[in-house]
């Protein structure tokens, strides 16, 4: 399939691969619906100032509900594997709501953690020994042969184990080609986990914020999500009596 010279910025991009979501079809109206569920959900959130938990847990979510439709929009361009990419993401933040969740103190933990990352990071940036990696013109002629030597080994044993994941066709240690078209072989997985992912953020974010729910809204908000879990387990196929139940 022929691309202009924008290839996935393409005005015609998501007519073209228009064709090849059929089959996910049923995949692309739940996130939708599921997508709209949750955005009115995180837009009616009872947020304390004074209230560090639910403040972060709902800025987890809004980053979750986030990521989760650039992956939806990355796989309606044919962009499955910067989709991915985003997928680890999600987890990452999935993880947190969930201890979140679980331990009400862990969000001391949380804050000291991530102001540690910022300052480890800034002590790497601001140290004058590491001027050179964010110079990359000042490494030393011998430094960068040394660089190379070790990159060249790891491209000989890693390469083809990361050519599916570079649009390369590696062959023998070899590149033969470029992949520049799509690659729809890894949507349903992706389909699969981005969906799970966002339905046990917003069962995370129920148990977190049901102090603040009255009674209808609690039991609205939990017959929702069994509408949309048991919709989820129908479409992935599971056996009902194996699929979890929260």
């Amino acid at each position: 399939m022929p691309f202009d010279d924008n290839e996935f910025l393409s005005e015609s991009i998501e007519t073209d691969t228009k064709p090849h979501l059929e089959p996910f079809s049923a995949w692309l109206q739940y996130s939708l619906e599921l997508n709209m569920f949750v955005n009115h959900e995180k837009k009616v959130l009872q947020v304390a100032n004074d209230d560090a938990r639910k403040i972060v847990a709902a800025a987890l979510l809004l980053k979750m509900s986030n990521h989760y439709q650039s992956v939806i929009s990355l796989l309606k361009r044919g962009l499955p594997v910067e989709a991915q990419i985003i997928l680890r993401s999600m987890i990452q933040v999935l993880i947190h709501l969930r201890l979140l969740q679980k331990d009400e103190r862990y969000i001391d933990t949380l804050i000291v953690s991530e102001r540690a990352e910022q300052l480890k990071l800034l002590n790497v940036y601001t140290e004058p020994a590491n001027n050179d990696i964010f110079t990359p013109s000042n490494v030393h002629f011998e430094t960068k042969k040394q660089l190379k030597k070790e990159l060249n080994g790891f491209r000989k044993d890693k390469i083809e184990c990361l050519a599916d994941e570079e649009y390369m066709d590696i062959q023998g240690g070899e590149l033969m080609s470029f992949h520049l078209g799509y690659d729809f072989h890894e949507y349903p997985r992706i389909f699969y986990t981005s969906n799970n992912l966002l339905l046990s953020a917003a069962d995370f974010i129920h148990d977190i914020f049901k102090d603040t729910f009255d009674e209808k809204r609690s039991l609205e908000f939990t017959e929702k999500l069994k509408y949309y879990h048991d919709k989820f387990v129908k479409l992935s196929g599971i056996d009902p009596d194996l699929a979890p139940n929260d």
